[in-house]
């Protein structure tokens, strides 16, 4: 079955009052809602705070912590899941989760929005087995939404799908990724990481810092992936990469290093690094190898 701490679903589109007119929606908030898994087995979602089918929307300061067990499907902190957001005030905003062991099948968001934005909510994982990606904060669809100043930190466990900081799927071209964060360190061991991805808005003031750990594919400060020169932006994003992490050497599937970068890069040849900036589509970003000693890394 599926685990959630606060669930909130009041509100159908269809009702009809008492003089048979549409019924007035209410706002529908799930809030300050905490769930912990120590043990056990789970088919399916964990959640620590979900809302759907209103006007406004808001899932914030949810709390999950999976210290052990084994999770069959997602689990989100904060799930905004309403397909109306009419007062633009729909949103997903700091939630936390945290993942010290065990073993989770679906993916992991922090801070989820279907139709709104995700902001300040971040993910910490220093143990586990995750099969799929992980999102400090992920916005679904909107015009003009953002995923916003979301971390997360990976110091342990393994990842085997990438790691998003921020990342907008939605096809609006207003919907943004700003200033949001990956720490990789210690014994941690992972695939690509992507400060923020855009999927058709801009990619803007994300990080990437890499202190430790094990990164087997490419980094992203900031993509801006969908979209061509003049329709998206990948701008002051920046990878910072400081001691002694290991990196893939393969010549052809290695890790390559793109500060800033608008495209799906398929026009690239898998050994060109984009660390400055790429004339056509970026400006400003930034590779930044500090105190580092003893690395090989390919493409860099």
């Amino acid at each position: 079955g599926n685990v959630y701490a606060g669930f909130n679903s009041a509100n159908n589109p269809s009702a009809i009052d008492e003089n048979n007119q549409p019924a007035k929606w209410h706002a529908a908030y799930s809030n300050e809602n905490k769930v912990t898994i120590r043990k056990g087995n789970i088919a399916g979602v964990v959640v620590g705070g979900y809302a759907d089918d209103s006007f406004v929307t808001q899932t914030n300061n949810n709390e999950v912590a999976i210290i052990d067990g084994i999770i069959g499907a997602n689990v989100y902190g904060g799930f905004d899941y309403s397909g109306y957001n009419t007062e633009d005030k729909n949103e997903s905003k700091e939630n936390i989760v945290s993942i010290s062991d065990g073993a989770i099948s679906g993916r992991v968001y922090s801070g989820y929005s279907y139709l709104g934005n995700a902001i300040g909510n971040k993910l910490t994982i220093t143990g586990g087995a995750l099969d799929s990606s992980v999102y400090g904060g992920n916005i679904a669809n909107g015009t003009e939404n953002k995923a916003e100043l979301n971390k997360v930190e990976v110091s342990g466990g393994e990842v085997k799908g990438s790691v998003y900081g921020g990342f907008s799927e939605s096809d609006g071209i207003k919907s943004n990724t700003i200033s949001n964060s990956v720490l990789i360190s210690d014994k941690a061991n992972v695939q690509k990481v992507y400060g923020g991805l855009s999927n058709l808005g801009n990619a803007t003031d994300n990080n990437v810092t890499i202190t430790g750990g094990t990164i087997n594919s490419s980094v992203y400060g900031g993509l801006a992936r969908n979209g061509t020169a003049g329709t998206q932006i990948a701008q002051n994003n920046t990878i910072r990469i400081e001691n002694t992490p290991v990196f893939n050497t393969d010549p052809t599937k290695g890790t390559v290093l793109y500060g800033g970068m608008v495209g799906d890069g398929t026009s690239y040849a898998p050994t060109t690094t984009l660390a400055g900036a790429e004339e056509r589509a970026t400006k400003g970003n930034k590779l930044e190898i500090y105190r580092t000693k003893d690395i090989t890394v390919n493409n860099i």
